[in-house]
């Protein structure tokens, strides 16, 4: 039994604020523009572990403009300069503490600690439940002014918008909207059966300028023909007129019958012999003797 009340008693010291006693520490010096929530005893961690306590105050400066605390850091912390001491809370409602962050760009091998005794000055936390506290007060006020602003807008709306003439304008907006809604309906309707009006007229329009197409072609051929046909009446003409011109002159056949009478009774009997005769009782007689009738 005095075996396990030794094991309690070395437990309790060791894990306990009793241990604390035991230990070799040494001061610093730390101002703040506000460290409320902060109290003596209270811990100082250094990346999360603990390095020290809280030994007096706050205590306000001789300036008036702040307040300063004394903490109680163990002999062997080196703590480098250019940290920074921040008062920081375990929860909204838990209590304040003093957190200890060493410079990001800190060189491990060679850097200078804070002396002993020395003066630091830190910074407030903005995650306590008084910063939150009195930004939630400014945030109400905010918030009853525009719950005012809602409520002027919605009595301005009662009065002036949502009154009797202003209802029934919107009533006859809304039905003459609706009428023209129906309107608009008919006359797309209208407008399709002009739009299947024009598309059959386009394709009559089509179909015609294909039989104008065809015509035009048939009208080339014509026109060609009748050139063949012209170029053909040239050339008949002009052997009209060279037969025309011989007849005149006595030339050729033509002009030995016009131009000898001997030739031209000669062939008038021969003619008559043959229509009298035939050609198998034909006789070569200048008159012929007249058919007999029939």
């Amino acid at each position: 039994m005095l075996l396990g009340l030794v094991a309690i008693c070395a437990m309790v010291v060791y894990f306990g604020r009793f241990g604390d006693g035991l230990k070799k520490f040494y001061e610093l010096r730390v101002e703040y523009p506000n460290a409320s929530g902060l109290f003596s005893g209270a811990d100082v961690l250094l990346a999360g572990a603990k390095v020290g306590t809280v030994k007096d105050g706050p205590y306000v400066l001789d300036n008036m403009r702040g307040v300063y605390v004394m903490l109680k850091i163990y002999e062997g912390v080196q703590i480098p300069e250019g940290s920074a001491f921040t008062i920081g809370s375990s929860g909204l409602l838990g209590d304040s503490f003093v957190d200890i962050t060493m410079p990001a760009k800190l060189d491990i091998e060679h850097y200078k600690a804070i002396a002993p005794s020395s003066t630091v000055i830190g910074k407030k936390d903005s995650g306590g439940i008084a910063e939150l506290t009195g930004a939630g007060g400014g945030m109400i006020e905010d918030a009853r002014a525009a719950i005012k602003n809602v409520n002027t807008v919605v009595v301005r709306l009662n009065e002036e918008v949502l009154n009797k003439q202003s209802v029934a304008a919107v009533n006859e907006t809304l039905q003459n909207l609706r009428q023209s809604s129906a309107d608009f309906t008919n006359a797309s309707k209208k407008l399709e059966a002009v739009a299947t009006d024009a598309s059959a007229a386009m394709k009559q329009v089509t179909e015609a300028v294909g039989h104008i197409t065809i015509t035009a072609d048939k009208t080339t051929d014509t026109l060609a023909a009748a050139k063949a046909a012209a170029i053909s009446f040239d050339k008949t003409m002009v052997e009209i007129r060279l037969l025309v011109h011989e007849a005149r002159n006595g030339k050729g056949a033509l002009g030995t019958l016009i131009g000898d009478r001997a030739m031209a009774e000669n062939l008038k009997a021969l003619v008559a012999n043959l229509r009298a005769r035939g050609i198998l009782w034909y006789k070569d007689r200048a008159d012929a003797p007249t058919p007999p009738a029939r």
